[in-house]
């Protein structure tokens, strides 16, 4: 499974996600990106992190970092109905 294949994977879990060509957004809103060898996630303060994509990638982590960034990302009503 590729990496966007494997970060597509979780990321459709969560409600309201949609995906185009590697860049995930809740609501229309973007919360997470795949693009040359790293997952990029928004932050609590608005900006990114970075998450290299590789053999050695924690796909734990990156779900934790998925799930962190949705919940910063949707709106009110997505998380008042269960979220994630």
């Amino acid at each position: 499974m590729s990496s966007l294949a494997h970060v597509r994977a979780i990321a459709l879990l969560m409600p309201g996600v949609e995906e185009a060509d590697g860049l995930f957004r809740v609501s229309g809103e973007p919360f997470a990106e795949v693009r040359d060898g790293l997952l990029r996630t928004r932050d609590a303060d608005g900006g990114w992190r970075h998450l290299p994509l590789d053999d050695a990638t924690d796909w734990a982590e990156a779900e934790v970092r998925l799930g962190a960034a949705w919940e910063q990302t949707a709106p009110a009503e997505l998380l008042e109905a269960g979220g994630r």
